[in-house]
């Protein structure tokens, strides 16, 4: 499994961490390394990536895998880990998940829920609808 963030967290336990951790990673900035590890692991393309973090492609591209981004960044980073992370705990597959982030929802106003991570409360209803499939509650 890819590690993210800190060699002894991969990205399916990330949603565990303590919320005081988080933050910390947060304002210590994650770096394009730990980003291309989510990326690579859910299977995004830079395109979709910037529209869910706000940040341009090409900025994502030139980004070197040391640097770090700004904590604004770096907090959407670790929210979109966050909820996958979480899809990987509630689906037990990574190829279930990405396929489901990929499928309109009902529950979701019939867009995917990749569509909705753009912004945060789009970020909050798809980690809401996670809870909803972890617990059978459609």
């Amino acid at each position: 499994m890819q590690k993210i963030v800190d060699p002894t967290h991969t990205l399916s336990d990330l949603y565990k961490l303590p919320s005081a951790a988080k933050i910390g990673y947060i304002k210590s900035g994650i770096s394009k390394f730990y980003l291309v590890g989510i990326k690579d692991a859910i299977n995004l393309d830079y395109d979709t990536l910037g529209r869910i973090l706000s940040v341009s492609r090409a900025k994502l591209i030139s980004k070197k895998p040391e640097e770090k981004f700004d904590q604004l960044t770096s907090e959407r980073i670790m929210l979109l880990a966050d909820v996958f992370s979480y899809g990987l705990d509630v689906f037990e597959d990574k190829d279930r998940l990405t396929a489901w982030l990929k499928r309109p929802s009902k529950a979701l106003g019939d867009k995917p829920p990749i569509d909705m991570m753009d912004t945060l409360y789009g970020i909050q209803e798809v980690k809401n609808e996670l809870g909803r499939i972890e617990y059978g509650v459609y």
